[in-house]
């Protein structure tokens, strides 16, 4: 949800850049530091990118 949130106040912003740069790009400023990842769990055991785009892996319950 936090990451809707941070998308939706980003592309407020980059409507708003053209008629007022400084409010825009803080708007945007402002969501992708809304949107920061905190720690990401362990989906993947050991796969590498190739494996994972195959479908060659399992996922971690």
């Amino acid at each position: 949800m936090k990451g809707i949130a941070a998308s939706t106040i980003v592309l407020i912003g980059a409507v708003i850049t053209p008629l007022n740069p400084n409010i825009g790009l803080l708007l945007v400023l402002i969501g992708m530091f809304l949107n920061k990842k905190s720690t990401r769990e362990k989906v993947f055991n050991d796969a590498t990118a190739i494996e994972r785009m195959m479908g060659k892996t399992d996922l971690q319950q």
